[in-house]
């Protein structure tokens, strides 16, 4: 993973990184692609809940021809739960607001 954040509400976790665009539609489970410096990249997410179960979540990019990223130094934290961050999506920059449920 290049570039990663940790994120945990009640009794979940939440890994968001940066992943190779051919791993978007690998379950969590399956073996990830090598190459992310030489391939596109989209910014994925996994919830982790109490039993260990986990799925990924496709929160920013929603088609695997969308390249995302974002950085994990500049996630701040605004409140409890609340969370704003800086990405890239298809060349152009957002300012995204991520809220825990």
């Amino acid at each position: 993973m290049i570039g990663h954040r940790l994120f945990h509400k009640k009794n979940n976790i939440y890994i968001i990184y940066n992943d190779n665009i051919e791993n978007f539609d690998l379950s969590t489970s399956d073996i990830p692609k090598d190459g992310l410096l030489k391939k596109n990249i989209y910014i994925a997410t996994i919830e982790i809940d109490e039993s260990g179960n986990s799925k990924k979540l496709k929160q920013i990019t929603s088609t695997k021809n969308q390249n995302s990223v974002f950085n994990p130094s500049e996630v701040i934290k605004i409140e409890k739960d609340l969370f704003h961050l800086t990405t890239m999506k298809e060349g152009k920059y957002y300012f995204t607001t991520l809220q825990l449920k």
